[in-house]
């Protein structure tokens, strides 16, 4: 189980710039539940805890398609933007 922890901060590597902030901040947050998990080897934890990771993810990108896609959409067709936005938000939260 410690893999799917320590493989989260080397995907924040290519998605951040180096140095950035995010990327410590990543780092740090999932050793944390990954020393404890080893610690502790309790099976409820790490499935909270992945489901926390997985919320975050998916509510990040939500965020992110308001921030990057909403505005480039609206712009090049806003009769279709809502209906394109709502089919996205869809399939980001059934896969």
């Amino acid at each position: 189980m410690a893999l799917v922890w320590s493989a989260w901060p080397s995907l924040s590597r290519f998605v951040y710039p180096p140095g950035s902030r995010s990327v410590q901040n990543q780092q740090e947050l999932t050793a944390l539940p990954q020393v404890y998990y080893l610690y502790a080897k309790d099976p409820v934890f790490h499935q909270v805890a992945y489901g926390l990771l997985t919320a975050i993810t998916i509510f990040r990108g939500f965020h992110v398609m308001e921030r990057d896609l909403r505005p480039g959409l609206s712009k090049r067709n806003p009769t279709e933007c809502g209906p394109l936005m709502s089919r996205m938000y869809r399939l980001a939260l059934t896969g």
